[in-house]
């Protein structure tokens, strides 16, 4: 760490992300049994974050939901209990004069 080296050179870099070897004509090389594997981690990875993100806007979503519905609820609740009254006031209210 201090010479500004990685703790496992064989983790990543050319020697361990490139093809041991290449066709002159250009063909693909077949892939190594750690590439193969680290292929299949790195989208086993994917399919976690990608499920994960889901989970995550499923839940913001829902929770916008249900802070709509709480203000609607308490909206209701306030029309059904102010109702206009001032002219029914005044038709019962006898005159004192």
């Amino acid at each position: 760490m201090k010479k500004g080296l990685t703790e496992n050179p064989n983790a990543f870099g050319p020697l361990t992300n490139m093809a041991d070897y290449s066709y002159k004509d250009g063909r693909p090389t077949p892939l190594c049994i750690n590439q193969k594997r680290r292929m299949l981690k790195q989208q086993e990875y994917a399919k976690r974050i990608h499920k994960l993100v889901k989970e995550i806007d499923y839940a913001v979503e829902r929770d916008i939901k249900l802070q709509e519905m709480k203000a609607q609820e308490q909206q209701r609740i306030l029309d059904s209990k102010l109702k206009p009254k001032g002219d029914l006031l005044l038709k019962t209210k006898k005159p004192t004069t």
